[in-house]
């Protein structure tokens, strides 16, 4: 009896370290693809989140492009348009901050603090109109020049020039 019982157990051990084996597999194999899934999920939410601000910032910017293009032509802008350019205005920077404040968690500090700079020097008073206007569009490009460097950073998104062969290659 004690050695037909051996014989089953060796029969089994096969057969069951087999299945722990593979339960163990399985469980790794599912646990690294939620894991990556959950870091897809939250790199595609993060890089929404800074589409939206960027989009925001693009429509703010219109307003100084329209004025300077006034200036320019030494004119200034129709009356409607100008209503219509600062209620845009107002509009995305509402959005921006909607944006920012419910996506805080996504968003590095590094990337708000940067828009907090940019909204401090928004907000200088004006003393001379096309020095406000040149000043403020120059803040405009440079936040977006460095908003646009911490959020590749951020993302993980290095700037590779273009190469044929690379694009050959990849088809």
């Amino acid at each position: 009896m004690a050695a037909e019982l051996i014989l089953l157990l060796g029969a089994l051990a096969p057969i069951v370290l087999s299945a722990i084996g593979g339960f163990i597999g399985a469980w790794f194999a599912a646990r690294f693809a939620l894991s990556r899934f959950y870091h897809e999920r939250t790199w595609e939410r993060r890089a929404d989140a800074y589409t939206a601000v960027f989009e925001a910032l693009h429509e703010m910017e219109k307003w100084f492009d329209k004025h300077i293009e006034g200036e320019q032509r030494a004119g200034e802008l129709p009356i409607d348009e100008v209503a219509r350019l600062t209620e845009d205005y107002k509009t995305a920077g509402a959005d921006l901050k909607r944006r920012v404040a419910k996506e805080t968690w996504l968003i590095s500090d590094e990337f708000q603090s940067r828009l907090l700079a940019l909204e401090d020097a928004l907000s200088q008073p004006a003393t001379y109109w096309p020095d406000y206007l040149e000043n403020n569009y120059g803040a405009f490009q440079s936040a977006f020049r460095d908003l646009r460097q911490i959020a590749r950073s951020d993302l993980c998104i290095e700037r590779r020039p273009f190469r044929l062969m690379d694009f050959i290659r990849s088809s």
